[in-house]
């Protein structure tokens, strides 16, 4: 029986979730089952994930009218509030009253997060040189360099926060 798996385009790879598990998996190729079972972070939802991205991309605070109007297609005031709300909840975003209203805010950057999902992805594997040998593989030159980059940044930070 084969699970369902939902795909989560992420700049330079491709998160594959299954369940509470998932797979770090580069270019989208089609991924095996893996990883130990643990937890940890998990995606957003389809609309979560839409209001999370208009959150990012406006770079200020905004009131649900603007996140709501902005969706595509456009949703009902109140479902995007309830799922503005839940994601307050959860800690992804922050908020300040504004006369009757609320603006909200990001808790994180888009990086932070695609960050933090990589290295959750990356837990998950029992051969963590194998991950990134696949991974390397699955990156263009340009993609590399930039993945060199990083590594050199943050060797020179001094590694691990």
């Amino acid at each position: 029986r084969r699970a369902k798996v939902r795909v989560l385009p992420i700049r330079l790879i491709h998160l594959w979730f299954l369940g509470d598990n998932f797979i770090l998996n580069g270019r989208g190729v089609t991924p095996g089952l893996g990883g130990d079972g643990g937890g940890g972070m998990r995606g957003f939802g389809d609309l979560e994930g839409a209001i999370m991205e208009r959150v990012w991309s406006a770079g200020r605070p905004l009131l649900i009218r603007e996140i709501q109007q902005a969706l595509k297609p456009e949703r009902a005031y109140n479902t995007v509030w309830t799922v503005t709300e839940i994601l307050y909840r959860k800690g992804w975003l922050t908020r300040q009253k504004e006369g009757r209203a609320y603006r909200y805010r990001a808790t994180v950057s888009r990086d932070e997060y695609t960050g933090d999902l990589m290295g959750e992805a990356l837990a998950a594997s029992a051969d963590r040189a194998a991950a990134f040998r696949r991974f390397a593989e699955r990156i263009n030159a340009e993609e590399a360099e930039q993945l060199q980059q990083a590594l050199e940044q943050a060797r020179l930070a001094g590694g691990r926060r």
